[in-house]
């Protein structure tokens, strides 16, 4: 009996994992429309979209880290409170980061429905301590930024200051600030690589958000 136990909660446990495999390529998929339309929209979405999704490495890359995230998180975290933020999290991360590439730009739509989205999550806890202190963690963040911003000169951008302000409302301080330095980091280090490879010059900005979404994924990996 207890060995059939066993194999139940095996079976079970990959059933889950299936599961969030195929969101995650659900995922990854809408991702690529949202991030792509315009491009996908012509002459046939769905048939430009399937002939992408095996040919372009930048659709590859977007499913790929997709399902990748979803599966650490789902391992990382305890409860469907948090991994459900984490989802939603990631995948304003992951649009964040294809635009970013694409255009130098985060779009105003996404960080306002990152902040919406960001709020009903704190409101359906039904604690008000909770809902208060993200939200005064998320204006400080945001303000902070926005000073450094300006004493920078846009060396941090607008949408950078946006994004982790959205950021700061779904994780808690200690998870945004680690990952805020990590993604600095990788940022500084990408930017003296492309220096010594001579890709790019000294005032040429580098796009942050995928550096925020590679923070993301190094801080669940190992801390």
């Amino acid at each position: 009996m207890k060995s059939i136990n066993i194999e139940y909660k095996n079976g079970d446990k990959l059933m889950e994992y299936v599961i969030i495999v195929v969101l995650s390529l659900i995922v990854g998929t809408m991702v690529n429309i949202v991030c792509n339309y315009n491009e996908l929209k012509q002459n046939n979405l769905l048939l430009n979209l399937i002939n992408n999704s095996y040919r372009n490495v930048r659709y590859i890359a977007v499913i790929a880290v997709t399902v990748f995230s979803y599966i650490l998180i789902y391992i990382k975290y305890e409860t469907k409170y948090e991994i459900v933020s984490a989802y939603i999290l990631l995948i304003i991360l992951l649009i964040s980061a294809v635009t970013d590439i694409k255009s130098s730009l985060i779009s105003n739509r996404l960080i306002i429905v990152g902040l919406v989205l960001g709020l009903i999550l704190k409101i359906i806890t039904f604690d008000l301590d909770t809902i208060k202190n993200s939200v005064i963690f998320c204006l400080a963040t945001g303000g902070i930024l926005f000073i450094v911003s300006y004493v920078s000169k846009g060396g941090l951008g607008m949408g950078d200051v946006k994004l982790m302000a959205v950021f700061s409302l779904f994780m808690d301080t200690t998870t945004t600030i680690t990952v805020f330095l990590m993604s600095l980091i990788l940022t500084a280090v990408s930017a003296i690589i492309l220096l010594l490879l001579k890709k790019t010059g000294m005032k040429q900005k580098i796009p942050f958000a995928p550096f925020l979404l590679a923070g993301f994924i190094v801080y669940a990996m190992f801390l």
